[in-house]
């Protein structure tokens, strides 16, 4: 962004950057005459009413999918249309976020992926201190969480929640997976208010 009056033309304006430099580059487009420009900011955690570029419409974008097929936006309405178009021509999905919800996405996106892995890892390494090997572990974790997963699918919390029924705390000789089948008991008796 060496000249940021070249924007001044520009109807669609991307900001890729990592957010430590996100606001130092949102500066450099201070002073650019961008009358109903379309301002997509891509990857922030923050939403776009922290976003002040006057006379502009601010989106923010994010990938919902590593094939980068379908995304998840919220911001100004025209702004959304003009995004949600481009990424029709593209033939890729545009989920629009209510207002003021991005912080509800990103807690939806992360508890769906990277907070499952705790609980995950300590059944893998619960099912190796108990005999199986590396591979057997992995292999009936994956097919009972699949197995999860699709009871969640078909029935929603109903349907996830009648099987803590079956849940019981056992006696655990190892503390760390202890602690981890306590606190993720604790933490599903709750979601589904058993």
């Amino acid at each position: 962004m060496d000249d940021p009056s070249a924007f001044a033309r520009c109807g669609l304006v991307w900001v890729a950057v990592p957010e430590t430099m996100l606001d130092e580059s949102l500066a450099r487009l201070q002073g650019v005459s961008l009358d109903g420009a379309t301002i997509v900011i891509c990857n922030s955690q923050r939403g776009s009413e922290s976003f002040a570029i006057p006379a502009t419409h601010v989106v923010t974008l994010q990938a919902v999918d590593q094939a980068e097929q379908v995304f998840a936006a919220e911001g100004h309405a025209a702004g959304l249309r003009t995004l949600r178009a481009v990424l029709a021509f593209e033939k890729r999905k545009l989920i629009e976020l209510h207002p003021a919800r991005k912080g509800l996405f990103l807690a939806g996106t992360q508890l769906s992926s990277e907070l499952l892995l705790g609980p995950f890892g300590a059944g893998i390494e619960s099912l190796r201190k108990a005999g199986f090997t590396r591979r057997e572990a992995t292999q009936t974790a994956v097919s009972l969480s699949s197995d999860a997963l699709r009871a969640y699918a078909k029935g929603g919390r109903k349907g996830a929640g009648s099987k803590l029924r079956h849940a019981a705390l056992h006696e655990i000789p190892d503390v760390r997976i202890a602690d981890a089948y306590q606190a993720a008991l604790e933490q599903a008796m709750r979601y589904f208010g058993r």
